[in-house]
C-alpha cells in the first residue's frame, strides 16, 4: 500500500487502518511546482510518482487547480466527526438577486455533488469519476460550459401536472436545470413542450346530441320507476 506524501499524514502506514483513496500529483510541470508549494516537505521533494490523500486541503488552495473563469473555492466549517469538504462555486445575479449559480461540493474521500440554481443534480449527468485533480478540473469545465435550461413560455402551451411554473416560464418537474451549450432547453423540457403542443392541436371532442326518441324512452322508464 502506498503512503501519503503530505507532512503529518499517517494514511497508508500500519498504525492507521483507515482506508483512503490515493491519487498522484499532476504531471504538468507548472501545476507540479504549485503543488510543491502547497504540500512542502523538508526531507523530500514532491514528484509525480508520489501519492497523496489530503485532497480537500490541496483543492482549497486555488493556486493548485485551474478554475474556470469567475469560479472560487471555499472551505466549510466542519462539525466534529464530519468529513472535510470544499465548495467550488460561481456566483452572480439571478432574478435580481446575487446568488450561487453553480457549485461542486467535494469531500476528502473524493466523492462530490453538483448543484445548479439551488437544485441537486444527478451525478450520472456528468459521468466523471474523480481520481485526480485533473479529473476535478475536467468536471468543473463541464459544469461551467453548460447553460441554464430556458424552459418555455407558459403562455405558449397549456399547463400540465408534469410541469412547474416559475414566473412566466414552464419547466418539466424533472428538468435537468443545465443543458449543453448548443441547446437552449433540456431534453425533459423539450419532451414536455412537444406533448403539451400535441394535446393542444388535437380537436376537442364534440358532444353527440341525443335523439329525441331516446329521450322520450328515458322519460317513460323514469316515470315507470316513480309509479312503482
Amino acid at each position: 500500500m502506498p503512503t501519503c506524501f503530505a507532512p503529518g499524514s499517517t494514511s497508508g502506514y500500519r498504525k492507521n487502518t483507515q482506508k483512503r483513496h490515493f491519487f498522484a500529483p499532476p504531471s504538468d510541470p507548472e501545476l507540479l511546482r504549485k503543488w510543491k508549494r502547497v504540500i512542502p516537505r523538508a526531507d523530500k521533494e514532491l514528484s509525480k510518482t508520489c501519492k497523496c490523500t489530503d485532497f480537500a486541503e490541496i483543492v482549497e488552495s486555488s493556486a493548485a487547480i485551474r478554475l474556470p473563469a469567475n469560479w472560487r473555492t471555499a472551505a466549510l466549517e466542519e462539525e466534529p466527526g464530519q468529513r472535510r469538504q470544499i465548495v467550488l462555486y460561481v456566483a452572480g445575479m439571478k432574478a435580481g438577486a446575487y446568488t450561487i449559480l453553480k457549485s461542486v461540493v467535494v469531500w476528502d474521500d473524493i466523492t462530490y455533488l453538483v448543484h445548479a440554481n439551488g437544485k441537486l443534480l444527478r451525478q450520472s449527468s456528468f459521468d466523471v469519476e474523480i481520481r485526480s485533480l485533473q479529473d476535478l478540473e475536467a468536471l468543473l469545465q463541464i459544469v461551467h460550459s453548460k447553460n441554464f435550461c430556458l424552459g418555455c413560455s407558459s403562455s405558449d402551451v397549456a399547463t400540465s401536472r408534469a410541469g412547474v411554473k416559475v414566473g412566466g416560464t414552464l419547466f418539466h418537474r424533472d428538468c435537468s436545470v443545465l443543458t449543453d451549450a448548443d441547446k437552449g432547453v433540456c431534453n425533459m423540457c423539450i419532451s414536455l413542450i412537444k406533448n403539451l403542443k400535441k394535446k393542444a392541436s388535437l380537436p376537442a371532442r364534440k358532444k353527440v346530441p341525443v335523439a329525441a326518441s331516446v329521450l322520450r324512452k328515458r322519460e317513460t322508464v323514469d316515470s315507470c320507476h316513480r309509479s312503482t
